[in-house]
């Protein structure tokens, strides 16, 4: 049995060869500063799945999220949800995200023009 989580196997990129893609302007902005540690740790994991050619197609069910961050299924569940209401992620169906600071390989869409919320949502 492999080391690595299911979560991150199976990708494009050999995992030695690859880092770890999240822009500076995420983490230098007003959602990230307002996110909790959960969806922190989440967002950290779902980019570990990105490979450069599957944003739209990052399947995550919050079950191997909880197992993954060590947490129960309702707080990787809220966890998702805060980074969709940052503007950080974007849904498709129940388990399949696209990380909105890159190009959507599912649908053609553009990285947010201002992804980042300046406002005051709750979260």
């Amino acid at each position: 049995m492999s080391a690595v989580p299911e979560l991150w196997q199976a990708r494009v990129v050999p995992l030695r060869h690859r880092v770890l893609p999240i822009p500076f302007v995420v983490l230098n902005s007003v959602a990230w500063r307002h996110l909790n540690a959960f969806a922190k740790a989440a967002l950290v994991d779902i980019a570990a799945c990105y490979d450069g050619t599957n944003n739209g197609w990052l399947k995550i069910p919050p079950s191997e999220l909880a197992r993954v961050l060590r947490t129960t299924g309702r707080r990787a569940m809220t966890a998702l949800d805060h980074l969709e209401r940052a503007g950080l992620l974007e849904r498709f169906g129940w388990d399949e995200y696209r990380l909105t600071c890159f190009y959507c390989n599912r649908t053609g869409a553009a990285p947010a023009v201002d992804p980042f919320w300046r406002g005051n949502r709750s979260g």
